[in-house]
C-alpha cells in the first residue's frame, strides 16, 4: 500500500507536500426539502507541484491513513492533519492548477474537527481564503 513512497514520507500528512491555498466547509442537507444543512467535512485546495499528480496524491493519502491506523496515533495526528480523522473518507480531484482534497465524515463531531484542522492548514493571509469561503 505504500509502494514507492520513501519511509520518511509515509508518516507525513499528504496535505503538507505543497502549499495549501485554502479550505472550505462541506455541508449536506439533513431535511427532506434541503433547507437545513449539517457539516460533513472540508475541501482543502492545494497548489500543483512538480511530479505531484492526482493519482500520486491519492496514493500518498492511502499510505498515510494506513500508517496512522497501524501506529495507533490517529488522535495525535488528527490535530495537524484532517486526513487522520478516524472513519473519514476522501476524494482527490484536479483543479487545473492544483488539487482539491475533500475529506468527509458521517460523524458530526468528526466533521467539525476536519473543518477546524483544514482551516488551520491555510495561511490566514492567503488572498484565496475569502474567495474559497464563498464558493458553493
Amino acid at each position: 500500500m505504500c509502494a514507492l513512497i520513501p519511509e520518511a514520507e509515509q508518516n507525513v500528512c499528504p496535505l503538507q507536500h505543497t502549499e495549501v491555498l485554502g479550505a472550505r466547509e462541506l455541508k449536506a442537507p439533513i431535511d427532506a426539502k434541503g433547507y437545513v444543512f449539517a457539516p460533513t467535512g472540508a475541501v482543502v485546495y492545494m497548489v500543483a507541484a512538480p511530479g505531484l499528480t492526482q493519482e500520486w496524491l491519492g496514493h500518498l493519502v492511502e499510505c498515510y491513513q494506513a500508517k496512522i491506523a497501524i501506529a495507533g496515533n490517529g488522535l495525535q495526528a488528527r490535530e495537524s492533519c484532517p486526513l487522520a480523522e478516524p472513519g473519514s473518507s476522501y476524494s482527490v480531484s484536479s483543479t487545473g492548477d492544483g488539487f482539491a482534497v475533500a475529506i468527509r465524515s458521517p460523524d458530526h463531531d468528526a466533521a467539525k474537527r476536519i473543518i477546524e484542522v483544514s482551516e488551520r492548514l491555510a495561511p490566514s493571509t492567503s488572498p484565496h481564503r475569502e474567495a474559497l469561503a464563498v464558493r458553493p
